[in-house]
């Protein structure tokens, strides 16, 4: 079985290397997002060969049972894109939580095919609130984690979120806010390497930014992604 967390490039690489021998398993929004054009209002991504298409999708959850084990797939809607799953080995303990969790990263939220901030930060929590504490956590970026690792992601989350909405209380602009989001970030060891040294705003593809766009947390935030992964 080939299970897609999302349908980013480098997340279904292996679908056309591995897709004849095994089905491809993905959130119906995988499929729909690889099939289609994107809008000209949307961050241009290629077509893709039907080799890369997934074969099976769900919309909620589903089921594999597989050396004995129930491997558990479920969807998580509009946080990093509208097509994110996460999968539950559930006897080994294992989560693989893919690009929902950046590990020691500031997340990339793909606006553009709806990803949402506010909504991650609360698929974060609820995840952060469940997984036993002994659970061992893939990430869809960074190092291999614990709950430990989720928890200050979350805090991160929590934190810039927070300072997000300060700055548009108090009139900065958004190169302030990201500046403050940043320094925070960095004090509190959220994040580690090029995204403690530097972070960009993710381009607008050329759009103009809307001004009331602004005063909306969950897209500024969503524009404050880690250097390296723009």
């Amino acid at each position: 079985y080939i299970l897609n967390t999302h349908f980013h490039g480098d997340h279904i690489g292996g679908n056309k290397a591995l897709g004849h021998g095994a089905p491809i398993i993905a959130h119906r929004n995988v499929r729909r997002r690889l099939l289609t054009r994107p809008s000209i209002d949307q961050r241009y991504v290629p077509p893709t060969p039907e080799s890369d298409w997934p074969t099976l999708t769900f919309d909620r959850t589903l089921s594999i049972y597989f050396n004995g084990e129930e491997i558990r797939a479920v969807h998580f809607d509009n946080g990093h894109t509208d097509g994110d799953i996460a999968v539950f080995f559930t006897d080994s303990n294992v989560i693989h939580l893919g690009d929902l969790f950046f590990n020691q990263l500031f997340p990339f939220v793909d606006l553009d095919y709806g990803g949402d901030v506010e909504n991650l930060a609360r698929h974060i929590d609820q995840l952060a609130d469940s997984l036993p504490a002994d659970s061992k956590i893939i990430p869809g970026h960074g190092p291999l984690a614990t709950l430990d690792d989720l928890q200050t992601y979350r805090r991160m989350l929590q934190q810039t979120l927070s300072t997000v909405r300060e700055g548009i209380a108090a009139g900065k602009s958004i190169d302030q806010i990201q500046i403050r989001c940043l320094q925070k970030a960095a004090v509190n060891q959220s994040l580690t390497g090029d995204a403690a040294v530097k972070i960009a705003i993710h381009p607008a593809g050329g759009r103009k930014l809307e001004s009331r766009r602004l005063s909306d947390p969950a897209w500024i935030l969503g524009k404050i992604t880690s250097n390296g992964l723009v």
